[in-house]
């Protein structure tokens, strides 16, 4: 009965090691310390902000600050990278090319998000 039951249990458990990120609104601090609102996307194995405007902008540890991102190749693979640009709210409401931009990484980020649930599961 032990066995069975490890078993059963074992084999929910494998399933539930990917948490999605909080759905709701979170204030996010620049190295200043000014602060904008956005949502974290993802999993514990790859994440990134979505703006208000639907930026995706993701952290950069080197500089401490929340940058857009941009898609490079490295290697021939799709990754969501930091651009060096720092996200600034204000700035880029104002800016058409930014939605367009957003756009375009939006239809990468679904691909590059499986790849690294796979290789985190293999």
């Amino acid at each position: 009965m032990k066995k069975i039951l490890s078993i059963v249990l074992f084999s929910f458990s494998t399933s539930l090691f990917a948490v999605m990120a909080y759905p709701g609104e979170i204030t996010f601090t620049q190295a200043n310390g000014s602060t904008f609102n956005g949502y974290l996307k993802g999993d514990e194995w790859f994440s990134w902000v979505e703006g208000g405007q639907g930026e995706i902008i993701i952290y950069n540890r080197k500089s401490r600050n929340y940058d857009l991102a941009v898609i490079k190749k490295i290697n021939g693979v799709a990754e969501l990278k930091s651009s060096g640009v720092k996200f600034s709210p204000s700035y880029y409401a104002s800016s058409p090319s930014t939605s367009a931009r957003a756009n375009t990484i939006k239809n990468s980020l679904s691909a590059i998000w499986q790849r690294k649930r796979n290789e985190a599961l293999e």
